[in-house]
């Protein structure tokens, strides 16, 4: 049992604890509360440096350089990779212009940027060359960005990228380029040489058999000289395909539209190759259909060229049976209309995965093709190119072994005035002038003696005088004394050129006769710009050599006709 003192006491109320007890015991809570909180301040203190250092691995290991300047420019931060790019340890580096790491001539380029951001707070992105520690240089695309530090001054932060590769690789394609623009003038140059070079020969041999062809010949030596005639004619074909393609490359080709009768351009491809289906026995024909407007405007010389290729293929292509071209009208408007062409034959056909390629430069079926038909493989494409200038598209649908059919469409403007006739070579006209009046003068200037021989006694069958300067000094000397109708005028002489004699003519001070004079160009230099150079050198036409009887005549008969 227990004792009456314990009962007593545990039925007294509980005694309020000492002052300073009190005290003690707020005092260790609240000490015990403060390093919660120093726990807490710690941890937190550790998970920020993590982070901070985890921060600058990251900064320290990005493959961009990155810089923080004043606004002074005086370099405030840096990191391990801009420290490398820069050839100099981060305590070295701080403190340091960064005006100091750049290209000397390219001082104005940052200033310029950095007066930019100073006064807009624009990103600003530049490209400059830098200088690293050891005076290497180095091509650097600079990124900069306007910031504050934490007490509010202002700073720039910098991305430097090492772009010297890139610009290595910029300007090795720029030299690439520029040997390959090289290559390019160097090759038309050839070519223009090896066109001059082909056509004077080529000019005696068709002139020579134009002459036979003025003799005194048996059917059959007519036919002979014919046919010798258009082999050379195709071989200046060959020749000026390789010019075309030259100048497809260099887009030097533009159109040069004429009026002109869509009838008579198609007979006369039908007639010329005529003689070649012939031989084959193959049967060669031609259809306009009902409402297609024949009275046009446009390039009749390249049309042309399209078509003789198309339809010149399709005969080689062919052993037997029938090459057909048609015309039909796929729209019409008032003043233009779209024509297509269709030039189909049963030939040999093109296989079916050969037929995405056939218009590529250099290409044709297959290897076997061009050791049993021949050719360059440039046809094609030079038709294709063609096609395009003149606003239309080309294709082909073709079976192997059933033949093929060749499309292509133009866009042609239609005549002001229609003219329905066929424009004729006035041969009869020129001879029939000739016999009743007096001859007309001409002066041909070339020095070359085939030339000399050949053109004088061609033009005498039809009413023409031809007198022969052999160079420029002679052209003027009988300019002086003799009044000439037209002067037909070679454009390569070795001791004047016809460029300068022309000048000469057109120079009122100089003692020609006659400074109006037409002069045309007879020239081996058959490109366009070589027609544009005979025209700035104050000529008044060109006629592209070889000469064609036919073709020369039609320009004496324009210009005298002009000059009337």
């Amino acid at each position: 049992m227990q004792s009456e003192d314990a009962v007593k006491r545990a039925a007294l109320p509980a005694q309020e604890p000492l002052p300073a007890e009190q005290e003690l015991h707020e005092l260790r809570v609240h000490l015990i509360e403060l390093e919660m909180q120093n726990e807490d301040l710690r941890k937190t203190q550790e998970a920020l440096e993590a982070e901070r250092s985890r921060y600058f691995d990251l900064y320290d290991m990005a493959p961009t350089g990155y810089v923080s300047t004043c606004e002074s420019g005086i370099i405030l931060e840096a990191n391990l990779t801009a420290c490398t790019m820069l050839g100099m340890a981060r305590n070295t580096l701080v403190r340091l212009p960064f005006s100091q790491f750049i290209f000397p001539e390219d001082l104005d380029i940052h200033d310029k940027h950095r007066k930019t951001l100073k006064k807009t707070g624009e990103t600003q992105t530049y490209e400059l060359r830098m200088v690293k520690m050891g005076r290497t240089t180095f091509w650097t695309q600079l990124v900069a960005i306007a910031a504050q530090d934490t007490a509010g001054t202002p700073i720039y932060h910098i991305a430097l990228s090492d772009i010297t590769y890139r610009k290595q690789a910029e300007e090795d394609l720029r030299q690439a380029k520029t040997a390959a623009e090289a290559a390019n003038i160097a090759k038309s140059r050839f070519l223009a040489s090896m066109s001059h070079e082909i056509r004077t020969p080529m000019n005696g041999v068709i002139g020579m058999i134009e002459l036979l062809q003025h003799t005194v010949l048996t059917e059959e030596q007519r036919e002979y000289a014919e046919n010798a005639k258009l082999s050379g004619i195709a071989l200046v074909k060959l020749l000026n395909d390789i010019l075309d393609l030259s100048k497809i490359e260099a887009h030097k080709i533009e159109p040069d539209p004429v009026d002109f009768d869509l009838k008579p351009v198609i007979s006369e491809i039908i007639n010329f190759l005529a003689l070649k289906a012939h031989e084959k026995g193959i049967r060669l024909a031609y259809s306009i259909d009902t409402g297609v407007p024949t009275a046009l405007n446009g390039d009749a010389v390249r049309l042309r060229q399209v078509l003789t290729n198309l339809v010149c293929n399709a005969i080689k292509f062919t052993a037997r049976g029938d090459v057909t071209l048609q015309v039909k009208k796929e729209t019409e408007t008032e003043h233009s209309a779209t024509l297509r062409f269709l030039v189909q034959d049963s030939g040999i056909g093109i296989a079916a995965d050969k037929l995405n390629y056939i218009f590529e430069p250099f290409t044709q079926a297959d290897s076997s093709t061009t050791r049993t038909y021949g050719g360059t493989g440039l046809g094609l494409t030079i038709c294709k190119e063609l096609v395009e200038l003149m606003g239309g598209t080309i294709g082909v649908n073709s079976v192997e072994g059933q033949g093929s059919t060749f499309w292509f469409t133009v866009v042609m403007e239609k005549q002001r005035v229609r003219d329905h006739h066929l424009r004729q070579i006035p041969l009869n006209f020129l001879y029939e002038r000739g016999k009743d009046s007096a001859e007309i003068r001409i002066l041909l200037t070339d020095d070359d003696p085939t030339a000399q021989k050949i053109v004088p006694k061609l033009l005498k069958n039809y009413g023409y005088h031809v007198d022969v300067a052999r160079n420029g000094n002679e052209a003027l000397y009988a300019l002086q004394h003799t009044d000439y109708a037209v002067v037909l005028m070679d454009c390569m002489m070795p001791d004047m050129s016809g460029y300068e004699v022309a000048a000469v003519i057109r120079d009122p001070a100089s003692a020609v006769r006659r400074h109006d004079i037409p002069v045309i160009a007879l020239t081996g230099n058959a490109m366009k710009q070589d027609r544009d150079i005979c025209i700035e050198a104050g000529m008044d036409d060109h006629l592209p050599k070889p000469l064609i009887l036919e073709d020369l005549l039609a320009k004496l008969n324009d210009w005298l006709k002009t000059k009337k």
